[in-house]
């Protein structure tokens, strides 16, 4: 009967301890504590020939100066709803990182191959509020999915 009792425990004590470990590799694994802002802009579907592209402005706060943050931009649908998002071929984005000053502190033109993210870094001197303007040189693209993350950032509080 002892013996019984014992497995018992050692299974409870196994399957707590397996629980445990398995929500804390889940969190830590997890970019959403990192994430500084998420949001789409319109793309360049409704543009006509000559026209130019509309530039997304995105506002967002920088917690942690010196800190290299990670900006990833990708073509989306119209419809959130659509489970199968389409194969755009190549899309090219035009990133511009503009401090509360108004100076521009990065800029770059990136690539997304094939409906694939494009990333770019940028490493903010200052804390404070920044301007990210997005847009695309690629023609029929309904929206562009925005993503600001900042690693040392964890808990949504900062």
């Amino acid at each position: 009967m002892t013996f019984w009792i014992l497995i018992r425990r050692w299974t409870k004590v196994w399957a707590v301890s397996g629980a445990v470990g398995t929500v804390l590799l889940l969190w830590s694994c997890s970019p959403g504590g990192t994430t500084l802002v998420e949001t789409e802009v319109a793309g360049s579907s409704e543009l006509l020939p000559g026209e130019k592209t509309d530039v997304g402005k995105i506002e967002f706060v920088v917690e942690h100066p010196g800190v290299k943050h990670k900006l990833q931009v990708w073509p989306k649908e119209a419809d959130d709803a659509a489970v199968a998002q389409r194969n755009f071929g190549v899309v090219s984005f035009v990133l511009t990182v503009t401090d509360a000053a108004g100076k521009q502190i990065h800029f770059e033109n990136v690539v997304a191959q094939n409906g694939k993210v494009a990333e770019s870094f940028f490493t903010p001197a200052q804390a404070g509020p920044h301007t990210l303007e997005v847009s695309t040189t690629t023609r029929s693209i309904p929206k562009i999915h925005v993503l600001v993350s900042d690693p040392k950032r964890r808990t949504g509080k900062g």
